[in-house]
């Protein structure tokens, strides 16, 4: 009987995927246990493979495991693929199937927190690492037109190779007068770089600071730790709208926990463990 699930990554230690899953499972009367797995590269071929047992629903997976995770499982969705990572493996009588439900949550945090519809609109989307991928794609989709900015310029192009249509995704520098532009155009900025993360090498960084945001643009910031972070402690200082990356990281989990269950969680109750964890 499947009872066991958690997440991959390495640190884990930041992780509050534990605390909202499990009070999503607690409300749902479900007896699961939902733990944080820290899980070096050396180590992470064998733990995926032990996900096979039929007491896993599966399993999350974060930094640094999204890509290198594609290798060990049986069948990656067609969305995954095209993003090139997963976030969530679902065990299916021993078959291991590798979805991507970074894309949806974060489609699902712009519509629920601000209303916000893509199409036709111009999105500026700050970084080129997996975050960055997962916003790009998820926005060319919803028919967005995008800027990327990247301190590494062909980072940014790689990502923006990927789409056909050549018009729809373009590439400044950050440090540049396009990127200057891309903020006067944008109605959507989106930070996926690590800038202004507890804990870490930039924490009180941000990467824009109010003379270059727009009062009516909406401000993103897939940073959830803290949930008022310094970029968007910018932007409200310009009055623009903002958005915490915390509701997409919500948002995510729930899409993961529907995979795993055939149940939808309450997003009500995991936001608010997700907070009470930050705060504690």
């Amino acid at each position: 009987m499947q009872n066991k699930v958690g997440i991959f990554g390495y640190p884990i230690s930041h992780s509050i995927s534990p605390v909202f899953q499990q009070a999503a499972f607690a409300n749902l009367s479900i007896k699961a246990t939902y733990e944080p797995w820290l899980v070096s590269p050396d180590e992470l071929e064998g733990k995926v493979n032990s996900l096979r047992n039929n007491d896993y629903f599966g399993a999350n997976v974060t930094i640094p495991h999204k890509v290198q995770c594609i290798n060990y499982v049986d069948e990656v969705d067609l969305w995954a693929q095209k993003v090139g990572s997963i976030n969530t493996i679902v065990n299916r009588q021993g078959k291991l199937y590798g979805f991507n439900t970074d894309s949806a949550g974060f489609l699902m945090s712009l519509r629920a927190e601000a209303n916000y519809h893509p199409q036709e609109k111009t999105a500026l989307v700050i970084g080129a690492g997996g975050a960055a991928r997962a916003a790009v794609h998820a926005l060319v989709k919803q028919g967005a037109h995008i800027v990327i900015a990247n301190r590494t310029v062909e980072k940014a192009y790689d990502i923006a190779s990927e789409f056909e249509i050549v018009d729809s995704v373009k590439v400044v520098d950050r440090f540049s007068e396009g990127f200057e532009q891309a903020c006067d155009n944008a109605s959507l900025i989106v930070n996926c770089t690590p800038m202004g993360m507890k804990g870490g090498q930039f924490q009180n960084e941000s990467p824009l600071d109010s003379s270059h945001i727009k009062e009516d643009v909406l401000v993103y910031d897939m940073v959830y730790n803290p949930v008022i972070t310094p970029f968007l402690r910018e932007a409200e200082k310009s009055g623009a709208e903002t958005v915490s990356g915390l509701s997409m990281l919500v948002f995510q989990g729930a899409e993961s926990f529907k995979l795993w269950t055939g149940k939808t969680p309450s997003i009500s109750v995991m936001s608010k463990a997700a907070r009470r964890a930050l705060n504690s």
